[in-house]
């Protein structure tokens, strides 16, 4: 209109005058259908909608058991009456005494006649076999976890079961049958089960997880691994898991500003004392010791939960265990809830940070090389019980170890040679004719990424999450180490096929921690600063946030509050030891014994805390009476064990 009034309009081009018409209707309907971002809106209300079914649906399996039994209790006063009595006496019969043996049957009786009045019995493999009369088939569902700690004694729930579901690992720790004789099984599998097919599956070298893989249906992998950091879980992937074919997909999310996930120490005075189980190295104790007693004032460690692993013998752990302690002290020792021990003593637990003990020297006799199943499972479960970092403290270099197959030198070759993937340089791209650069799938990520980069944001093209199995079109590291997702939909490389597809993926990493920003081509070439606008606010808002981001909350450990000298009879976890009568020997852990709890009482007087800790570990003894006893926290000669209260006692 305007050249129209200054004459200076062109009157050839009346011909296009009706396509002209055409372009600004349609770039108005355009513009009023992109004003509103209906798809975000929409991926929101089916998120919420997502988390209210999914509490709904507890909400009414919660309240629909507990009407259940309500009604069957209400109905049927018997059943009342019998699941009382079987509540007192399993008070009454705990134990393995004189007294306990009494009420052993009479908890068989009642619980044959209460089983009903509860949906769902939840107990340990020795309160199983106290508590039933066996009957095939008595329960419609059996779930066993942690089933590869179990031996052939847990194979008895395959038959009291309708279905059963068993969940376990057989890289983890298992039974290793320690002082059992080879053959001590032999004469009654032979006797009892002559002609039955593999019946030595029943020696006590099989788990029970081993003997459900021959005898079950099928086996379901689960391959996500949410615990670790991708370059902590890769040393099992790599050298346990993958080789057979099972290989992990590690997807926690994590700030590019972390601590690092692999430090390696080497003591270069390290010698070893010792052979076998009592082996130990001083220097490394005292290395572990004086690092625990720095990072615990270290501000990136607030609130982080340390455990050590001693990789070789039992006695090391105890030698490293006493050093902490006298640098740190008892309350800093419980709050950051340290537990020294073996790979056994981890099994099914997990902390922020480990420090691993390889304990070899170079003065090591006749070392061995640790290549056997049981060394593999030992070192899986060590380096797998870190969350965030794991500190190998070694005494020995790559050149020390002659046998590359020694798990000694994949793990510090690991720690020493593991190279992350690195941040690409940035710098932006011209748009040429043909295909677009490496490793852009369209040009169209291409002017996303350029636009990006632009505004002094570090980008990561086609970033790959969990070994390659997911891939990010764009990934933003921000300056606080944060990591935002960017996936661009154009109509020709994410048509319809391709959506649904890219929500269960985006599904996926969401519930990971993953933020998404999506941007459609559509929009993006009709408007492109309107387009990115809600993506700078996503960015401005998480760059301004601290360096831990919400996004990750689910992956941290909530920072704790200090131990406070008023706390009374707090219960502590349980810590496994050994219990003083077998030289230092230390246990294997039972899944299904009962858990031994230290306990920690704080007496206030003259405005000071002492602390009295109950443990067996004689190089940290401590005295104290009762009315008619009197107790000690390590062995003394004389003195009972106390199972209960994991101590020594004498009458007084």
């Amino acid at each position: 209109m305007k050249e129209i009034l200054e004459n200076t309009f062109d009157f050839s081009n009346f011909r296009q005058l009706e396509n002209a018409i055409h372009f600004k209707h349609a770039s108005a309907e355009i513009t009023s259908l992109l004003s509103e971002d209906y798809e975000t809106k929409l991926t929101h209300k089916l998120s919420d909608l997502e988390r209210q079914e999914g509490k709904l649906i507890s909400t009414i399996a919660s309240k629909k058991a507990w009407c259940y039994v309500i009604e069957s209790l209400d109905t049927n006063p018997n059943l009342k009456r019998h699941l009382n009595a079987f509540a007192e006496f399993a008070k009454k019969g705990k134990g393995k005494g004189k007294k306990a043996m009494i009420f052993r049957k009479d908890i068989q009786e009642q619980m044959q006649k209460c089983k009903e009045s509860v949906p769902c019995w939840i107990m340990p493999l020795y309160k199983v076999a106290e508590t039933i009369i066996p009957k095939q088939g008595m329960y419609d569902y059996v779930i066993i976890d942690e089933s590869s700690q179990l031996g052939p004694d847990a194979i008895f729930l395959m038959y009291i079961a309708k279905k059963i579901i068993i969940v376990g690992d057989d890289k983890q720790i298992s039974p290793e049958d320690v002082g059992v004789e080879a053959n001590k099984m032999t004469p009654y599998i032979e006797k009892y089960l002559k002609d039955f097919p593999l019946k030595n599956c029943f020696q006590p070298v099989f788990s029970f997880f081993a003997f459900a893989k021959i005898f079950c249906n099928g086996m379901t992998v689960l391959r996500e691994h949410f615990r670790c950091m991708p370059e902590i879980i890769e040393f099992c992937n790599k050298h346990f898991y993958a080789p057979d074919g099972k290989g992990l997909y590690p997807l926690k999310q994590y700030s590019e500003n972390r601590i690092k996930p692999l430090k390696a120490v080497y003591c270069q005075n390290g010698y070893v004392d010792g052979t076998y189980q009592n082996i130990t190295n001083k220097i490394e104790a005292e290395g572990i010791a004086n690092k625990i007693a720095e990072l615990v004032n270290d501000s990136n460690y607030k609130g982080k939960t340390f455990g050590v692993i001693a990789l070789q013998g039992n006695k090391q752990a105890f030698i490293i265990e006493n050093f902490i302690l006298k640098k740190i002290g008892e309350i800093e020792f419980k709050k950051r809830n340290i537990v020294c021990g073996t790979s056994a003593s981890f099994q099914g637990d997990e902390r922020d940070i480990m420090f691993l003990s390889l304990v070899t020297a170079t003065n090591h006799p006749n070392r061995r090389a640790l290549m056997q199943p049981e060394d593999e499972r030992r070192f899986n479960v060590a380096v797998s019980r870190a969350k965030e970092q794991v500190w190998l403290f070694h005494s020995v270099q790559l050149d020390d170890l002659s046998n590359t197959n020694d798990l000694r030198y994949k793990l510090l070759d690991h720690f020493l040679n593991y190279k992350p993937q690195p941040i690409p340089p940035q710098k932006t791209f011209e748009r040429t004719m043909g295909t677009q650069p490496e490793p852009f799938e369209s040009w169209f990520e291409v002017d996303v990424y350029n636009d990006i980069v632009t505004n002094n944001y570090s980008v990561i093209p086609q970033y790959e999450v969990a070994k390659g199995r997911y891939r990010i079109d764009l990934v933003v590291i921000l300056g606080n180490g944060i990591k935002i997702a960017i996936e661009c939909d154009g109509d020709k490389d994410h048509g319809p096929e391709q959506f649904l597809n890219d929500q269960l993926r985006e599904k996926v990493l969401t519930r990971c921690g993953w933020q998404f920003f999506r941007v459609r081509g559509a929009e993006y070439y009709s408007n492109r600063k309107k387009a990115l606008e809600p993506l700078w606010k996503l960015l401005h808002a998480n760059d301004t946030q601290k360096e831990e981001p919400p996004v990750t909350n689910n992956h941290q450990q909530n920072e704790q509050e200090e131990i406070k000298n008023e706390v009374d009879g707090s219960i502590q976890p349980a810590v496994k030891r050994s219990s003083g009568r077998n030289n230092l020997k230390v246990e294997q852990p039972d899944l299904f014994t009962r858990d031994r709890q230290s306990e920690i009482n704080f007496k206030s007087k003259n405005n000071t805390a002492t602390t009295e800790v109950h443990s067996s570990n004689k190089h940290l003894s401590k005295q104290w009476e009762s009315k008619t006893l009197l107790w000690s926290s390590g062995y003394l000669p004389g003195y009972k064990y106390s199972k209960k209260k994991d101590a020594w006692w004498k009458k007084k």
